[in-house]
């Protein structure tokens, strides 16, 4: 009997307990004043103003903080979002855009790629950077291309200007100095060192139309007028 007594006496008070933590958020000190929202510019962020609307008044017993950053991220531009409580009474909502990596060129349209390889939005919306450009002529040449200019992007530092498939045989890399590499996916990446060894090197010389990095030996061409004179 005693402990059914004591059993019961524990039920009460963890039932007192809920319903006290359920009536100590709903205070008025414990509901959301203010909406910050960070990380990112105004143009942007007006984008997610309704926000302050929404959450404005909440108690903080009705704010699934995983589900407002679940919210967020259905936005393509969005890479990162921390929710936040900050001093009991105002939401943080720190937003993180992404970056373009690659500048993606198909039906007459460019658009932004990201590191991780998600096309999230076109030229207009980010300001205009000396990034790669990525040509393709159809949806199934992108994953090729970014698998080639990911591998050598280390080696050719800032030295890439746009890659675009020519044919099933050959890949061009354009350089920022004119030259092209011609390529494909069974090249090894110690021909691109040489390669671009060569390239920046012999250029200083005479002008290079392209070093074709695909067979045994390494092929130059030179640029020439239409008397076949080389350019230097």
């Amino acid at each position: 009997m005693g402990l059914l007594i004591r059993f019961g006496i524990f039920v009460l008070l963890s039932f007192g307990l809920i319903k006290t933590n359920d009536n100590f958020f709903l205070r008025n000190e414990y509901k959301i004043k203010s909406v910050e929202i960070t990380g990112i510019n105004e143009d942007i962020s007006k984008d997610f103003f309704f926000f302050k609307d929404k959450f404005i008044g909440k108690s903080l017993s009705d704010i699934d903080l995983q589900e407002v950053e679940s919210l967020i991220k259905k936005d393509i531009r969005i890479d990162e979002v921390n929710v936040n409580i900050v001093d009991f009474n105002k939401l943080n909502i720190d937003i993180k855009k992404r970056k373009p990596k690659y500048y993606l060129q198909y039906n007459n349209k460019i658009f932004l790629i990201d590191k991780n390889d998600v096309i999230y939005g076109e030229i207009g919306d980010e300001k205009i950077s000396s990034l790669p450009f990525i040509l393709v002529k159809n949806n199934f040449e992108i994953s090729s291309l970014l698998g080639i200019i990911k591998n050598i992007e280390d080696i050719l530092k800032g030295n890439i200007s746009q890659i675009y498939k020519v044919d099933e045989h050959c890949v061009n890399v354009v350089l920022i100095n004119g030259a092209t590499l011609k390529t494909n996916n069974t090249v090894p990446l110690e021909k691109y060192r040489i390669g671009k060894n060569l390239c920046f090197g012999l250029s200083k010389e005479k002008k290079i139309d392209y070093i074709d990095l695909r067979f045994e030996d390494y092929i130059v061409k030179y640029l020439e007028d239409k008397n076949g004179k080389q350019y230097k």
